[in-house]
């Protein structure tokens, strides 16, 4: 397993995001924290990859850490995305889980190098303005983070 910096993973699953899921239209250019904001003028299919919080694994490495190895880190991943509901509403929300099912589907298939392993750990759903859902996934990727 080689070292990886938390932000070489976000932006590995925001590509996978993006190559597999074919619903989700493009990735947004604004920050994770700012995308999911209820006042954020969310855009239909666009969609957000964070990366709030690293933390070492407790217990693996015992009390040492040399640099040039690394450490071995679990990264919080969030990926949401606004969807507009129309006025079939139980449609709108069937099709926005729909696609939450293929972004966790496209996260946890196997296929990643060998650098970080994804789990999938919540899902959580919230409305902005009349007519929009937030979905939002949290999952746990973890690898070696190096030490310089």
């Amino acid at each position: 397993m080689a070292a990886i910096q938390p932000e070489a993973v976000r932006t590995a699953v925001e590509g996978r995001v993006g190559a597999q899921v074919t619903t989700l239209d493009r990735a947004s250019t604004e920050p994770f924290e700012f995308v999911r904001v209820p006042t954020h003028s969310p855009v239909h299919t666009e969609y957000a990859v964070g990366c709030p919080v690293s933390n070492i694994v407790d217990g693996l490495q015992g009390d040492r850490q040399k640099t040039g190895e690394g450490c071995f880190t679990l990264t919080e991943i969030r990926v949401g995305f606004w969807w507009q509901v129309t006025k079939e509403r139980v449609a709108g929300v069937a099709a926005a889980r729909a696609v939450e099912t293929s972004v966790r589907n496209a996260l946890v298939a196997t296929g990643w190098t060998t650098d970080f392993h994804v789990l999938w750990m919540r899902r959580e759903t919230s409305t902005g303005n009349d007519g929009w859902l937030w979905l939002e996934q949290t999952f746990n990727a973890y690898h070696l983070m190096p030490l310089s």
